[in-house]
């Protein structure tokens, strides 16, 4: 629940925080990833969604965006323009501190604890099983699919090559992946009529995750943090 409450925080001073205030939410981020031993599978992580999107966004954005007007230097016909520049730092700075806040979640909370402490705190178990069932949904279907892809390739199936031949490889997965997850689905559905998952009453938890007093006082001091972060943000911008 404290780094569920974190992630929360960091999304709100995503929508008023300045490009320094966020780049410093990221690195206190990564340095809460390396207490936790996830360091590694963080910077990873963060590398193979951010950069994608930060180098096209950078090159369209310094270049070719309307509102600039301040050129910073000339390459041939095109002109790097700072409020461009300014623009797509804004815009990574935002997604950046988004994205390692939401990480850090997933990486040290469990899925199962999460929506068990949800529910445990009075959310309907309807919407706890389908945060759940979400979150487990894409690493399920790629274990499925390198299973199914192992199968191939023992078969003599190449996999190596140029687009055309890794789509020729890949498409016939996509039947047995739709198919397993179907029947994924269907014994779910059965496992959870047989724990009476629609009967009433309050629910009772086979394990419960601990807390400490110190993670009450941790949520309360991280909303008053944010808080406050927004008022300056929002008063430094009106100034």
């Amino acid at each position: 629940m404290t780094l569920l409450t974190y992630a929360l925080c960091v999304t709100a001073l995503g929508f008023v925080g300045e490009p320094p205030l966020l780049a410093g939410v990221a690195v206190f981020s990564l340095i809460l990833a390396t207490i936790g031993r996830v360091g590694r599978r963080f910077v990873f992580m963060m590398l193979r969604v951010i950069i994608p999107i930060a180098i096209p966004l950078f090159v369209i954005q310094s270049l070719f965006n309307p509102i600039g007007r301040t050129v910073l230097f000339q390459l041939g016909p095109l002109a790097v323009k700072a409020e461009g520049l300014a623009f797509a730092t804004s815009i990574v700075s935002r997604l950046v501190a988004l994205v390692s806040a939401y990480f850090l979640l997933v990486l040290v909370v469990h899925p199962r604890d999460l929506v068990t402490s949800l529910e445990s705190r009075g959310m309907s178990p309807r919407i706890g099983y389908l945060i759940l069932s979400t979150m487990r949904l894409i690493p399920q279907i790629q274990r499925t699919a390198e299973t199914i892809l192992d199968a191939q390739r023992s078969r003599g199936l190449r996999t190596k090559g140029n687009l055309l031949l890794r789509f020729r490889a890949y498409l016939p997965l996509m039947g047995p992946v739709v198919m397993g997850s179907l029947a994924s689905l269907e014994v779910r559905a059965m496992a959870l009529e047989a724990r009476g998952f629609n009967l009433g009453g309050r629910k009772t938890y086979l394990r419960l995750p601990p807390e400490q007093p110190v993670d009450r006082l941790l949520r309360r001091g991280l909303v008053a943090a944010t808080l406050a972060l927004v008022v300056i943000s929002v008063a430094v911008s009106g100034v």
